[in-house]
């Protein structure tokens, strides 16, 4: 009967040590504090900042510093005077690129890139 109840000890830890390995190995990367994402509302990146990605769902998004990754806004307008190393995507709104701008990727608005 003790093996038996071994055995059974054994099986329980085997299977709640897979089950958890499977959850540490389905885990979203972490957010960085530097990333952006903002449902509703505006992101401004001041000068002498670095941040890294910048996703806002319907708003507006200023970059005078520096944006490591992307910029990609659902709804709203786009205004880059600084540098984006990634990629500037307005899906629904205009991009506006200062003469200081610097973009590392690509550049796509719904509407005419100003």
């Amino acid at each position: 009967m003790h093996l038996r109840s071994a055995f059974v000890l054994v099986a329980c830890v085997a299977i709640a040590g897979s089950v958890a390995g499977s959850a540490e190995a389905q885990e979203a990367p972490p957010i960085r504090p530097e990333d952006q994402i903002v449902l509703a509302g505006s992101v401004e990146v001041p000068r002498g900042t670095v941040i890294g990605e910048v996703v806002v769902f319907s708003g507006t998004v200023t970059v005078e510093g520096v944006v490591e990754g992307d910029v990609v806004v659902f709804e709203g307008p786009v205004v880059v005077a600084g540098q984006v190393n990634g990629s500037v995507i307005a899906a629904d709104g205009v991009v506006r690129l200062r003469s200081s701008a610097r973009i590392g990727g690509d550049v796509y608005s719904s509407e005419e890139v100003l």
